[in-house]
């Protein structure tokens, strides 16, 4: 209907305004069907598992329930406990990741700093917090350690993934990349962070996890093409398209960065029996090198004045795009009227330092979160929890911070792929491991019941229960009690 009916007939449902996206969303569609007729399938392994389990059940004898009441409550409490801590620190890093990206493009979008310096800044603060509890808890040998060189230079790479990764992303901001654009485009850490781990770390994931990350994929695509490109929507941060398109392909990059960025990262944390803020020092000493590194290199490749800090510039937000002074030397144009500066730190004036200063202390905390996620869980599990602060942000934060609408139902509806796409992704390895064991446990019934049968069809070759030790054969009831039948054969019953 919409390639070859529709253009013939003289488009007359108006497909070819939404061509892309449609073709995306048939994708979508076609990959959900899979995965749905696969959960048929599987349904029906589980139920006969399911019914294999029951009837053995019944005709065994009920098992004797031995924990005593207070053993069982505590392990359900340490149980609650546990699952408590584990999902508390999720949603305080889904929560810190939406506003995160919303005081991230607030502060960069509002202000005319050079963003590099936030950069900066935020490690030396993360260094300085790690440094000062490593100290607090480890004593001087603890902070010696932390600042060993040779574990500063182990943990270089990611470092410098680290630099790599927040540059792009402030670049991006400060282009006008919106905040849930920005995450819907950064879904593409998923599928690179789940490629990548081949190789950083050796783990493999099923076809039905790759399906799953398709879906994700495809369908942040559809979001952020109808975010910026849908009929009758014309945001006025997706005006300048060539602004867009440097912004768009600086979140891919800063994406892809983060993705192998983790990867190294879990790596290291997880081989290191050293404490976290230990660890956290020696990233964010690395990443502190490579930040300083990169302000010259940014310096030479973009063409805008606040990103060189030896350019003289404005200083203020204020100061129109249009204006001379954002020429090369335009600030000692007498037409300039507004106020300018120079150095890394120019725009850091005190009309625009609240914005900035929150910004630090959330990106701060957001880094130490990042960290604590990836050694408690995983990658995958840290892009799992990213998926649901798009909701947060697109929702919630957005309209609350710049005042967007959401009047459009076509893009609310497909916002909701997301992270339902990535909760299937979560739960495709444990449940197709209950159905590999479920039709383990049928093949072996099935087999067990065969061998069964062979043996009572083959008859004795000579009727000799001589070869039986009398003290067996003296009492019938003896091989039929539980008691009397050795701990492997009964577990084998």
């Amino acid at each position: 209907t919409m390639l070859v009916e529709d253009p013939i007939l003289g488009n007359r449902w108006g497909f070819e305004t939404r061509e892309l996206p449609s073709i995306m969303l048939a994708a979508v569609l076609v990959l959900s069907a899979i995965v749905f007729q696969l959960g048929r399938h599987n349904v029906k392994v589980l139920e006969r598992a399911a019914n294999l389990i029951c009837s053995t059940e019944s005709s065994a004898p009920p098992a004797r329930d031995v924990a005593p009441p207070k053993k069982k409550i505590a392990a359900a409490i340490s149980t609650w406990k546990a699952a408590c801590r584990k999902y508390l620190l999720i949603l305080v890093y889904i929560l810190s990741d939406a506003v995160r990206n919303l005081t991230l493009a607030k502060a960069l979008s509002s202000t005319v700093i050079n963003p590099s310096s936030m950069t900066l800044i935020v490690y030396i603060i993360g260094v300085v917090v790690a440094s000062a509890l490593t100290l607090y808890v480890e004593g001087l040998g603890g902070l010696w350690m932390a600042w060993h060189p040779k574990k500063i230079l182990k943990c270089s790479p990611p470092g410098f993934l680290y630099a790599l990764t927040a540059t792009l992303m402030n670049m991006a901001y400060s282009q006008g990349m919106n905040a849930a654009l920005a995450l819907i485009i950064g879904k593409l850490y998923t599928p690179v962070a789940a490629i990548g781990a081949r190789w950083v770390l050796n783990k493999y994931y099923m076809w039905l996890e790759y399906v799953a990350i398709a879906i994700l994929t495809l369908a942040s695509m559809i979001f952020g093409y109808l975010q910026a490109f849908s009929p009758g929507s014309s945001p006025a941060w997706a005006e300048d398209v060539n602004s867009l398109r440097v912004a768009i392909l600086l979140v891919l990059g800063s994406a892809v960065a983060s993705a192998f960025n983790s990867l190294l990262t879990e790596r290291i944390l997880k081989g290191d029996k050293a404490r976290y803020h230990v660890q956290k020092v020696r990233l964010d000493a690395s990443c502190i090198v490579s930040a300083l590194a990169f302000i010259p290199i940014i310096a030479v490749i973009s063409s805008r004045a606040q990103d060189n800090p030896w350019a003289v510039r404005p200083i203020d937000g204020s100061c129109p795009k249009s204006s001379v002074c954002w020429q090369p030397d335009g600030c000692s144009n007498p037409a300039c009227e507004c106020e300018c500066g120079g150095g890394l730190f120019a725009g850091w004036i005190p009309s625009t330092l609240g914005v900035i200063i929150l910004a630090l202390v959330i990106n701060t905390g957001y880094g130490w979160l990042v960290g604590k996620l990836v050694q408690a869980f995983s990658t995958i599990d840290r892009a799992i929890a990213d998926a649901f602060s798009l909701l947060l942000v697109y929702f919630i934060g957005d309209p609350l911070m710049n005042g967007t609408s959401l009047s459009n139902m076509c893009l609310n509806l497909v916002a909701f792929i997301v992270p339902l796409s990535t909760s299937i992704f979560a739960v495709a390895s444990s449940e197709m491991q209950r159905v590999i064991q479920a039709a383990d446990l049928i093949e072996g019934k099935t087999t067990g019941e065969t061998e069964v049968t062979d043996s009572e069809e083959t008859p004795s070759d000579t009727g000799d229960s001589s070869s039986s030790p009398p003290d067996e054969t003296e009492d019938e009831e003896a091989p039929l009690s539980p008691h009397s039948v050795p701990d492997e054969k009964l577990s084998t019953l």
